[in-house]
């Protein structure tokens, strides 16, 4: 009797490593599910943070491209106010010429000495 129940208590030991087993087992593919569940999130996030990298420098070339844009749109601005300028002292000159020749010979010969209009006949009609 005593060997039955020396074989009881080893098979009922036996029994209970083996659920032991079977937990650890179980937990241990629950971890490693776990695992690869995280590493595939874990590539996932990465994949996405590459792809925002991309994104974010396409945009930074891009902004840097729309600066020089900007600058040379401003220096033709300059340019083009610089020209205008310009075309509004010619007009106004143009302008005070045409006063000057409805006023008669004597109003232009004033107009040529005064922005020093070079004539080949120089005293002709004016004084």
């Amino acid at each position: 009797m005593e060997l039955r129940a020396d074989a009881s208590k080893t098979e009922w030991a036996a029994s209970e490593l083996k659920s032991s087993l079977q937990l650890e087992e179980m937990k241990v593919k629950e971890a490693s599910a776990q695992q690869f569940a995280t590493a595939a999130q874990l590539m996932e996030v990465e994949t996405s943070l590459a792809a925002t990298r991309r994104e974010l420098e396409e945009s930074r070339r891009a902004a840097q491209r729309y600066a020089g844009d900007l600058d040379a749109t401003m220096n033709q601005l300059d340019d083009a106010q610089q020209t205008a300028e310009n075309s509004m002292s010619d007009l106004e000159i143009a302008k005070e010429r045409l006063g000057h020749l409805k006023a008669g010979p004597g109003g232009y010969c004033l107009l040529r000495h005064r922005v020093q209009f070079d004539s080949k006949d120089e005293g002709s009609t004016c004084v």
